[in-house]
């Protein structure tokens, strides 16, 4: 039971394939649970980010529709200083 060249490279070869099968599994196992981390997270920014509707109404100045809870603008016409 002699150990040739060919035996050899061909345990070399058994054993690299054994190796980066591992490693590819173990990356493929890792690459599932960060995008199962990640659609967590998302489905909890997704519902973080449902807020009610603001009823916006137009300035009777500039016309642009703002938040009737929202600060003054710079203008001194602005009706919202009339608080």
């Amino acid at each position: 039971m002699g150990f040739s060249f060919a035996k050899l490279l061909l345990l070399l070869i058994v054993i690299a394939v054994v190796w980066f099968g591992w490693r590819w599994l173990r990356i493929r196992e890792m690459e599932q649970q960060i995008a199962m981390e990640r659609m967590r997270q998302g489905g909890a920014v997704k519902a973080a980010l449902k807020a009610e509707a603001e009823t916006m109404a137009p300035c009777r100045v500039c016309k642009a529709y703002v938040s009737p809870e929202s600060a003054p603008c710079e203008r001194p016409d602005c009706p919202q200083r009339r608080r």
